[in-house]
């Protein structure tokens, strides 16, 4: 569960670039309900895509020799300097083999997500102003959240 949080974090990162940015530069300007829709829309084919690409991860770290705790305990080691890495020969070959993998997944995966978003009608910068702007405006996330239960 860690690693598909950790992953999802991940994805939606690259995704998002620089929202954080973006949430700050943008004007507050009203999100149009057509924008919202469009939005809810494509959050929902970006969180389906996310979900597949989490599972063809954990697939690949499975498939690659190693067990999936022990590849985020490595993934978080060489992240942080401060930790040192303990791993040798094989174990090395098969986290590099997986990383790699994984960063295939991811890229893929993002690919497919701007596709979907743009599908929608929205650009990715767009997407993510309007997302930047749902985090910040509690009465968007009502909105939102009623466009996302209608759909469903």
């Amino acid at each position: 569960m860690l690693f598909t949080k950790k992953i999802t974090l991940l994805i939606l990162s690259m995704l998002f670039g620089i929202a954080g940015l973006t949430a700050q530069t943008v004007e507050k300007e009203n999100v149009t309900d057509d924008q919202l829709k469009k939005w809810a829309a494509a959050f929902k084919q970006v969180q389906t895509i996310d979900q597949q690409a989490q599972q063809n991860m954990i697939t690949a770290v499975q498939e690659s020799g190693m067990e999936v705790p022990r590849f985020i305990e490595l993934q978080q080691a060489q992240a942080d300097p401060d930790t040192e890495l303990k791993a040798e020969g094989e174990e090395v070959a098969l986290f590099t083999a997986a990383s790699q993998k994984i960063q295939q997944i991811q890229q893929e995966a993002q690919q497919t997500m701007q596709v979907k978003i743009q599908d929608e009608g929205l650009t990715i910068t767009e997407y993510q102003e309007v997302g930047a702007m749902i985090q910040s405006d509690p009465k968007l996330q009502e909105k939102l959240s009623e466009y996302m239960q209608a759909e469903e």
